[in-house]
């Protein structure tokens, strides 16, 4: 990788990256020193990079990975913020709805659903993607992107609910 393809992949996901790193970790010191990390790690291993994916998918995987390794090495033990502060997600701010809302409940239902799950409802209603967004990210018919969609609504729902 050569200096302008990372400058230019860096501008273009570095909020992305932030956001993922902001759903693992809360202490604002770590998240910035993770934040670091994953762009060495991206340098390091974009050669093995196959592009058979979107360079988003394997940002995300890359960042996940490295949040995880962190907290299991590190035995973190921190209060997750993703769902327990509602300003991660794109365009919402925090309001009365937001007292009413279990938050470790939806982040423990949130993390029962499969990777795949999880990355549609982040992209979604973390990131702000419309369905149209998310066909292009993710290479998959505006069909298969609704209805995974609703299969994993469906099952935020049912996990919610039964609590």
């Amino acid at each position: 990788m050569n200096e302008l393809e990372f400058t230019k992949i860096y501008e273009e996901y570095k909020k992305y990256v932030s956001v993922i790193i902001r759903c693992h970790i809360d202490d604002k010191h770590l998240q910035d020193d993770l934040f670091q990390e994953v762009w060495i790690s991206v340098i390091r291993s974009w050669h093995n990079f196959k592009k058979n994916s979107k360079i988003s998918t394997w940002l995300y995987s890359v960042t996940k990975f490295t949040a995880l390794q962190y907290k299991r090495k590190h035995r973190y033990i921190g209060k997750e913020k993703c769902l327990g502060d509602s300003s991660w997600c794109a365009g919402v701010s925090p309001g009365f709805e937001d007292s009413l809302i279990d938050w470790s409940v939806l982040k423990e239902s949130i993390n029962a659903l499969d990777d795949e799950e999880q990355k549609l409802i982040f992209l979604k209603y973390g990131m702000g993607y419309r369905v149209s967004e998310l066909v292009k990210e993710l290479g998959l018919t505006e069909t298969t992107v609704k209805g995974r969609l609703a299969m994993a609504k469906k099952k935020l729902r049912s996990r919610l609910f039964k609590k």
